[in-house]
């Protein structure tokens, strides 16, 4: 029996050379496969010894960026330092004494009975400015040359602007030169200061020619602008020293006795423009000649820096105090009151301030 059908052995051979063909194809695609699967991970190995330079690249960038940021931060706080330095130190803030008062306030009430309404009053220690007394501090009243004080304190900010220079020479005119008090009257025409030497006899001798030179200088607006930036509510510059034709207009100058207690505390504080223009404040308020009022209840020989002015219905007195021993203190006392009358009533108030302060103050 045959397995073949020899008469068929055509199509036989032709399966051979099929098979023979499909196998040889075989080998050629299994080698060509092989020789892929080889190549393959050289390729991924490349991308892997790539990637580590890579990220050792971007490890070093980032480091440098890390570095340079460090070294801006440092740079900005180097320079954040520089001008905390520069800037002016402010005082620490003090702790306020727990101070009773009420028994001084006690007192001088007793001293202002007879004139109820027409005196106004303010104590404050400087170590306590919103301690103290205060009666009738926010009354206004017309201020005579108390006016003067935020005069000076307007001079003393634009000369710390480096706007005004108290070195500048004035040259006196008779159209300036004025009555009422002061000595620069006397000098006439032709006369030559300093604006250093203007505040001083504006201060020292309630000078008014002086003033009205001043207030030339600065203007009415700066002058009113200081009052309002500096919270005097009822501080206001509305005419010259000696101007009647203003004064018949209803245009006058005001004050009351919180206002000048505030410059006055500025000015003992060194809180006023600077320490140094507050303490050439003090020296022109040490110079007054005026030595009636509140200095005639001081012991003799105690130091009071203050400013005096006086109109026909009016006379007040307020400045600082330094005892010998003791913490310094503003005392303001503006009277609606004949001026002898009023005179005596400052001594009073003044009397029983040092009275009540040089024994002591008892504790809340």
């Amino acid at each position: 029996m045959h397995l073949f059908n020899w008469n068929s052995k055509s199509s036989v051979l032709n399966a051979c050379v099929t098979f023979a063909s499909a196998f040889a194809l075989a080998v050629l695609l299994g080698g060509c496969a092989t020789a892929n699967t080889a190549e393959a991970p050289a390729e991924e190995v490349a991308e892997e010894e790539t990637a580590p330079q890579e990220q050792e690249q971007d490890s070093a960038k980032d480091e440098e960026a890390e570095t340079q940021a460090e070294d801006e931060d440092t740079s900005e706080e180097s320079k954040t330092k520089e001008k905390e330095a520069k800037k002016p130190t402010k005082k620490k803030e003090e702790k306020a004494p727990n101070r009773d008062y009420s028994g001084l306030e006690a007192s001088i009430n007793e001293v202002l009975a007879p004139y109820e309404g027409e005196v106004s009053v303010v104590f404050a220690p400087l170590d306590d400015p919103n301690g103290g007394v205060r009666i009738n501090q926010d009354t206004r009243m017309r201020s005579a040359s108390m006016i003067k004080v935020p005069i000076l304190a307007t001079l003393l900010e634009k000369v710390e602007a480096g706007e005004v220079s108290l070195e500048t020479e004035h040259t006196l005119t008779w159209e300036e030169i004025v009555g009422g008090t002061g000595s620069l009257q006397g000098r006439g025409a032709g006369a030559v200061l300093t604006v250093d030497k203007l505040a001083w006899h504006m201060i020292a001798e309630s000078d008014n020619t002086a003033t009205n030179v001043l207030i030339d200088l600065l203007g009415f607006d700066a002058i009113n602008d200081t009052a309002k930036r500096l919270e005097l509510t009822q501080t206001e510059l509305g005419r010259k020293m000696m101007d009647y034709d203003a004064i018949a207009r209803g245009e006058d100058n005001f004050t009351c006795a919180k206002d000048l207690a505030t410059l006055f505390l500025m000015i003992g504080r060194e809180e006023l423009v600077s320490p140094e223009q507050s303490q050439r404040a003090v020296e022109y308020l040490k110079a007054q000649t005026d030595a009636l009022g509140i200095a005639q209840g001081l012991p003799e020989g105690t130091v009071f820096a203050h400013k005096t002015g006086v109109l026909e219905d009016v006379r007040h007195d307020g400045g600082i105090v330094y005892p010998t021993d003791g913490e310094p203190y503003v005392l303001v006392v503006l009277c609606h009151l004949p001026e002898y009358t009023a005179n005596t009533v400052s001594a009073d108030v003044s009397r029983v301030v040092w009275e009540a302060q040089a024994a002591g103050w008892d504790e809340k």
